[in-house]
């Protein structure tokens, strides 16, 4: 089973309880998202979230945030982060390499 976790104060924290974590994810939505569902251009929307489960599949620290581009010519492009902080930055170089794609 990969490891589940919740966010404390932006900090990841271990949470294998499975009722607490469902709880969790299903009542803090608001604090998944890093960076604002941005519609970049007239296709692209850029969405960055916490995901709650290791996508590093408990190998090496833990990959815990994602950011995602539905629509427009980077549909399906994918980035993953360790950290809120990796995840912000992450969230805001994707939307430039939109922005500068349509330039």
């Amino acid at each position: 089973m990969r490891n589940h976790y919740i966010l404390v104060d932006r900090q990841p924290e271990l949470c294998n309880e499975l009722e607490l974590w469902d709880t969790w994810m299903d009542v803090y939505k608001d604090e998944q998202a890093v960076g604002a569902d941005l519609l970049v251009d007239s296709a692209a929307k850029v969405l960055t979230y916490f995901v709650g489960i290791d996508q590093n599949l408990d190998v090496g620290k833990p990959i815990l945030f994602e950011t995602q581009v539905r629509g427009g010519e980077f549909d399906g492009y994918i980035r993953r982060y360790y950290s809120f902080e990796d995840a912000e930055k992450g969230h805001q170089e994707v939307i430039d390499m939109i922005y500068h794609l349509n330039e």
